[in-house]
């Protein structure tokens, strides 16, 4: 199933009334909450009150976004994340990959490491994580990023696909269909729809 949604991202500042709002007004089917002003990782009674809210608003909660990055920050980061996603009810928690920094290779021991501890933890609460690419990262291009995501192993650890902007429609295409099967959230921005700069991010799962 695929459901089109609203990240809060593109209202920061915002209320979680008027992203409710905003969301349902465009005809999206959930949100994707953040933590940057919205829900902070660890805070499970907003992330409660959120999910209560949304589902009030005949929407659902498609992922939840914190700025962790896996391999880098503490696990117990990444385990205060995954617990408010469960409180958000969220099937996806969309993570960061773990910057490169001084050696390639220790770093891309340590994103797999965690990924594929923090996979099995989520997996047995029915989330799956989701990583995009991020410049300087384990994760800085899409075969990189497939190497990795391969070497996880995890049936609950996938990609956050997103459209390359100066790539073209038939090259953004093939990279998309050189991972098939490890994509479990597609990220459009309104910069890919053509639209102006800020206006709301459209996030779509692929269940």
């Amino acid at each position: 199933m695929i459901r089109v949604a609203l990240s809060s991202s593109a209202l920061i500042g915002s209320t979680i009334e008027t992203v409710l709002e905003t969301a349902a007004g465009a005809g999206a089917q959930g949100v994707e909450w953040v933590d940057e002003g919205f829900i902070r990782p660890g805070d499970n009674t907003a992330a409660t009150s959120a999910m209560f809210a949304t589902l009030k608003s005949s929407l659902c909660t498609v992922s939840y976004a914190a700025a962790i990055r896996v391999g880098q920050d503490t696990h117990e980061a990444c385990t205060m994340a995954l617990s408010t996603a469960g409180s958000l009810n969220a099937p996806i928690l969309r993570l960061l990959p773990a910057d490169r920094g001084l050696s390639s290779y220790a770093a891309e021991r340590a994103f797999i490491k965690e990924a594929r501890m923090l996979g099995e933890e989520a997996g047995n609460k029915g989330i799956t994580l989701c990583f995009g690419l991020s410049p300087a990262s384990v994760l800085d291009s899409y075969h990189s990023a497939a190497g990795l995501i391969a070497e996880v192993g995890h049936p609950f650890v996938k990609i956050a696909w997103a459209p390359d902007r100066d790539a073209g429609f038939d090259c953004s295409m093939e990279t998309l269909s050189s991972i098939s099967g490890m994509v479990a959230l597609v990220v459009v921005r309104s910069e890919d729809l053509g639209l102006p700069a800020g206006a709301p991010v459209a996030a779509e799962r692929d269940g």
